[in-house]
């Protein structure tokens, strides 16, 4: 079996018998043949190219799901990235012949090359290691996956901690209040239950900068849309999320603030949806919760 997903709260984890291993651009499912693909490549025609060039190249008995980022790959990539994931299983199997009960066969990448496998992109100038072990193992990984981008891989001496260095430290703490204020509007986050969060909008000190009072609500909605989005990554924030948005009139204000929202999650890795603005001004939007918060 297979843990799927880590304990949260009072909820053990989830365990499967339907196997499947991660990769950059793919998923193998062992003991099955499938290829689906990943319902945010929205054209036809790459979709079907990638069905195509999987069914060519996947070994029998196995499913392959083709993750978002494969969009446009080479087929070389694609099947290094197969190769990888077949080695992985084939090495487990192997394992799994002298294991006993409970041990552990085939385990994930460590923390952050696993990140790195999930976000790592062309944008990327550098990678920061303050650790020498962590290094090796981030470089060898990328040394894997992508070659080209090894030279990125750095090892940080320098005399402060990174993350005070880099200013994370401070964003870190920043993530933990319960209220934020910006420029010129608060944002407040009501905790109503474990799995359910209420995000107050207000305007602040905003409210006599515009020319009525229909354009400070739009100008100020829309800068919360693009911190909530934020925010809910950051925090990682799962569950049922209430947003109580300064109330508009405008009927098209109301359809622009629920488009920036869909267009500011889009980014977000975690399973969404988000409603459109209510009659109220509030707006629901549900995130699946895969980790503690």
């Amino acid at each position: 079996m297979q843990v799927v997903k880590e304990p949260i709260s009072t909820k053990g984890p989830r365990l499967s018998c339907e196997l499947s291993i991660a990769g950059r651009y793919l998923v193998l499912v062992p003991f099955s043949s499938g290829v689906s693909i990943s319902k945010r490549i929205s054209s036809n025609d790459e979709r079907k190219r990638l069905q195509r060039l999987i069914q060519s190249i996947k070994p029998e008995n196995f499913g392959v799901i083709i993750r978002t980022v494969a969009e446009g790959k080479e087929v070389a990539e694609l099947d290094k990235d197969l190769r990888n994931l077949v080695k992985t299983w084939e090495e487990g199997m192997t394992r799994l012949v002298t294991a006993n009960p409970r041990d552990k066969v085939i385990g994930e990448l460590n923390k952050a090359s696993s990140l790195l496998r999930d976000v790592l992109n062309e944008s990327f100038d550098n990678v920061l290691c303050d650790d020498k072990k962590i290094f090796e193992e981030v470089k060898s990984y990328i040394h894997t996956i992508a070659p080209e981008k090894e030279k990125i891989v750095k090892l940080y001496t320098g005399k402060l901690k990174l993350f005070e260095h880099y200013g994370v430290e401070r964003q870190i703490k920043a993530a933990f209040w319960s209220n934020r204020k910006f420029a010129g509007w608060r944002l407040s986050d009501h905790r109503t239950h474990r799995s359910a969060h209420v995000i107050d909008v207000n305007s602040g000190n905003k409210s006599n900068r515009e020319e009525n009072q229909e354009t400070t609500a739009l100008s100020v909605n829309l800068e919360a849309v693009r911190e909530v989005a934020r925010q809910l990554r950051l925090r990682d924030m799962g569950g049922i999320v209430v947003i109580d948005f300064i109330d508009m009139r405008n009927l098209d204000n109301k359809k622009l603030i629920s488009q920036k929202m869909k267009d500011e999650m889009e980014s977000d890795r975690a399973k969404h949806t988000v409603l459109p603005l209510s009659k109220f001004g509030l707006m629901q939007i549900t995130r699946e919760r895969v980790r503690p918060q």
